[in-house]
């Protein structure tokens, strides 16, 4: 045997022995717990999950951002507005979350998540239980609740800020507007960073029911540099729109503190797991595409 056959023959049983080595190890660690987590790869729907969820939470912190940039400009009747989608958006996650859907009627949307409604044969209780699966929130009823009953109340103060033009046209100069603006703003923004948090911590707890957590993590995470889709985007595009440097700074450490230093780094998997999401067989997305380019197209050619 050649010096070269002897050290591919050594490297073979060293592979073989580290292979060994590794399910008993797992032997050992299901020994001691029958739950022992096994990470897998996710089904395709299971990635267009992911990807509908964080996208929902990618809208829910951009509003959020314009909103706080609207304000600064003393842009106050957007400001609102724009904080108030937030929110709405909020309630939109935490359904999407749970039961994989939401109410599209914003009206809707509060009487479910405030329990006046049952949503689809589901109630709010309905609701709270499947959370709970993930959740040990003690406050979660308290705060769903809270915020389905804010969005209404919003949502009415918010119809009038946007369209009635005699507060929109007087939002700066107005004796009692310009100083009802501020407080209201201020008031709509604290719930709207509570919610934030909310919703960040609501994430971490549902990621780390899964047995594929560490894709969601690792896209979480932009873990494949080629494919940065999640929060390096979302930040860079805040960039490219304009919101202040320190605004940026301030919702990028909130990720960080509530979300992403929360999740643990995960195993070290090939770079071939991290493939991106196959988008040629998402058909919500692909449709809802197709129907905005459609309004477009109509839109110009009348044009």
């Amino acid at each position: 045997m050649t010096k070269t056959s002897k050290i591919l023959r050594l490297s073979s049983i060293f592979l073989y022995l580290l292979k060994e080595i590794d399910k008993i190890m797992l032997a050992i660690t299901n020994g001691e717990n029958q739950n022992a987590y096994v990470m897998r790869r996710p089904t395709d729907d299971e990635t267009q999950e992911i990807y509908k969820i964080y996208c929902q939470l990618a809208t829910i912190i951009h509003d959020y951002a314009v909103g706080c940039q609207l304000y600064k400009n003393s842009c106050y009747s957007w400001a609102i507005t724009v904080n108030y989608y937030s929110l709405m958006h909020c309630g939109r996650f935490i359904c999407l979350i749970g039961i994989k859907k939401f109410p599209k009627s914003h009206k809707r949307l509060n009487e479910f998540l405030s329990g006046q409604q049952k949503f689809e044969n589901i109630s709010l209780n309905g609701l709270f239980n499947i959370l709970k699966k993930f959740t040990n929130d003690t406050k979660l009823e308290i705060k769903i609740k809270t915020l389905g009953n804010k969005l209404k109340k919003i949502k009415e103060l918010r119809e009038d800020n946007s369209y009635e033009f005699f507060i929109i046209s007087h939002q700066i100069n107005h004796s009692v507007l310009k100083t009802e603006f501020p407080k209201v703003y201020n008031e709509i923004r604290k719930l709207n960073e509570e919610s934030l948090k909310f919703v960040l911590e609501l994430l971490v707890a549902y990621i780390n029911s899964l047995d594929y957590k560490d894709y969601f993590i690792g896209f979480l995470k932009d873990t494949d540099k080629n494919y940065p889709w999640a929060f390096s985007d979302l930040i860079h595009n805040l960039s490219i729109q304009n919101i202040d440097t320190s605004l940026i700074k301030d919702i990028s450490d909130l990720i960080d503190e509530n979300l992403l230093n929360k999740l643990d780094d995960g195993i070290l998997l090939e770079d071939s797991f991290f493939n991106p999401i196959k988008y040629n067989s998402f058909t919500d997305k692909s449709e809802k595409m197709r129907n905005f380019m459609d309004r477009i197209k109509a839109l110009i050619g009348d044009s």
